[in-house]
């Protein structure tokens, strides 16, 4: 993978409020947190049929998203 492909996912999963960036200092890496999310839930067990369908309308838009930034 690129340092490119890198940033533009990092870029996906910022705007999506997936992770939180954390600039530390120059010379120092950055910080990265993985946020919590309702829809995470589901993978915990919670499966109720109106959060599948938020989830699954959500990872679609993700989805299509990607695909318009890379050209596909």
């Amino acid at each position: 993978m690129s340092v490119r492909q890198l940033d533009r996912y990092l870029r996906v999963l910022k705007r999506h409020r997936l992770i939180e960036v954390e600039q530390v200092g120059l010379n120092k890496p950055n910080k990265y947190r993985f946020l919590e999310h309702p829809w995470m839930a589901l993978r915990r067990g919670i499966s109720e049929p109106s959060d599948m369908r938020n989830w699954r309308a959500a990872f679609e838009t993700f989805l299509r998203e990607r695909d318009e930034e890379e050209g596909l």
